[in-house]
C-alpha cells in the first residue's frame, strides 16, 4: 500500500506520539510505503485567507468560487498543492489527532479546510469530458482521548 498518515497533535512524546511512531514503523516493516504529514512539526497554517488562492487581499472573499478556480487554473499556495499530491499518491489515508473537547484540533480542522477543496475533494469539474472529482481511498481515523490532568 502506498499511505499518507496525516497527524494532529503538539506533542510527540504523548501517547499518540507513540502510536504514530510505531504504527508509521509496522507499515514499512510490513513493506508498505508511508509518507507522513505531521502538522504541527510542518509548522501547518490552519487558517485558510485569499493568499491560498492568489487573490488579492481587501475583496470579499468567497472561498468555494475562489478555491475551485484557483484549483483548476494553478493558482493554490505550494503548500496546499504539495498536500494535495501526497493525498492523491496515496490509496491509503490514515488520519491520526487527539480528542478535544468531542472534536478534531483546530489545526487538523484547518488542514481539512485548506487542502479538501471544491474541484479537488469534491464538486463538479468538467462533467461534459466525463471527469469526476470523487476520491475513492481507504481512510482510517484513530483519535485519542484523555481525562485532563491525566499522570504522564
Amino acid at each position: 500500500m502506498k499511505v499518507l498518515w496525516v497527524f494532529a497533535h503538539p506533542e510527540r512524546r504523548s501517547l499518540s506520539g507513540s502510536l504514530y511512531d510505531d504504527g508509521v514503523a509496522w507499515l514499512e516493516q510490513s513493506g508498505h510505503r508511508v509518507i507522513q504529514s505531521d502538522l504541527y512539526a510542518m509548522g501547518w497554517n490552519p487558517i485558510v485567507s485569499a493568499a491560498d488562492f492568489g487573490e488579492e487581499g481587501g475583496q470579499r472573499l468567497l472561498v468555494g468560487g475562489a478555491s475551485a478556480s484557483a484549483y483548476a487554473e494553478g493558482r493554490l499556495s505550494q503548500d496546499i498543492v504539495r498536500e494535495q499530491a501526497k493525498i492523491e499518491w496515496a490509496d491509503t489515508l490514515v488520519i491520526q489527532f487527539p480528542l478535544w473537547w468531542y472534536g478534531l484540533p483546530a489545526m487538523l480542522k484547518g488542514w481539512f479546510d485548506r487542502v479538501f477543496l471544491k474541484g479537488f475533494a469534491f464538486g463538479h469539474r468538467a462533467l461534459d469530458r466525463g471527469e469526476s472529482t470523487a476520491r475513492s481511498t481507504n481512510c482510517s481515523f484513530h483519535c485519542s482521548m484523555a481525562p485532563f490532568g491525566t499522570p504522564e
